[in-house]
């Protein structure tokens, strides 16, 4: 068997010396900047749940209703701060919602704006 050396390669797992800090931080990935949710889209995003909860199936909410909260959301929030609130944003917020990352103030208007439709019981 013939010992290939690597150090030609720009594949290579060996260390090609010492890496700067300022190279890691100038070359580093960057991320979008996150939703910033006013509570005037927080309830509009929720009602508009509340309103597709019984047609969700027992499955629980699909993309297509995601899709649309999106287009609700930015149709009637042109001007939102932070990242635009997609389809992919918006079920997000959902899970979050749904592991509690909420204020008790936004689990009683659930619990208020559920109990008050009667086909969601």
């Amino acid at each position: 068997m013939s010992d290939k050396s690597s150090s030609g390669s720009s594949h290579s797992l060996h260390s090609r010396g010492t890496i700067g800090v300022s190279s890691v931080a100038a070359g580093g990935t960057t991320r979008k900047p996150p939703a910033v949710w006013t509570k005037a889209e927080e309830t509009t995003f929720l009602e508009f749940l509340v309103l597709a909860f019984p047609s969700s199936g027992n499955g629980g909410f699909k993309m297509p209703t995601f899709n649309q909260a999106s287009i609700n959301l930015n149709e009637k929030y042109p001007h939102q701060r932070g990242a635009e609130k997609t389809s992919i944003v918006c079920k997000n917020k959902w899970t979050a919602v749904l592991h509690g990352v909420m204020s008790r103030e936004q689990v009683s208007w659930i619990e208020r704006t559920m109990s008050g439709h009667a086909s969601l019981r």
